[in-house]
């Protein structure tokens, strides 16, 4: 292969790494409510075993953990009750995302409710101390769930 062929083949390659994009695979949670995408060089990890329809999990690139993620019932919030929160929707439900000062890096916590069938009741996503890169793959990560009715809906 000639350099420039191998140099535009790392640039292509590299250009799409860590973007969740439409083409992304997802992760399905195990209630079966929703799904995220998952950019190249990105994997979903358990962080521990819950009862069944509770999961803890990490999103991993580069040997670290740049998002959190609960689904279940029970998170826990309670450090946030006292920060300005931003409403938003994310994949079709209310959400509401904190950005808690981290002075070793970017952070995130984002609560979405789910109402469906009642359980989980919530996904929560979180992140602290990730470089802006990192925090960007993330909230791109957040930003795609996806209800098990509108991944349907695009079939």
């Amino acid at each position: 292969m000639t350099r420039k062929f191998c140099l535009w083949l790392l640039i292509a390659f590299f250009a799409g790494a860590g973007s969740a994009a439409a083409g992304d695979p997802r992760y399905a949670f195990a209630h079966g409510q929703a799904s995220v995408a998952v950019p190249t060089g990105v994997t979903i990890e358990q962080s521990a075993t819950l009862p069944p329809n509770n999961e803890l999990l990490k999103a991993v690139r580069n040997g670290r953990r740049i998002l959190g993620i609960y689904a279940g019932n029970y998170p826990d919030i309670k450090s946030l009750a006292k920060l300005p929160a931003t409403k938003e929707t994310i994949g079709g439900y209310s959400a509401l995302t904190y950005h808690p000062s981290d002075e070793h890096g970017r952070s995130r916590q984002t609560i979405v409710e789910f109402r469906d069938d009642g359980f989980p009741s919530v996904i929560h996503f979180f992140y602290s101390g990730v470089t802006d890169e990192e925090a960007g793959i993330a909230d791109k990560m957040i930003e795609s769930l996806q209800s098990k009715s509108a991944s349907a809906a695009q079939k």
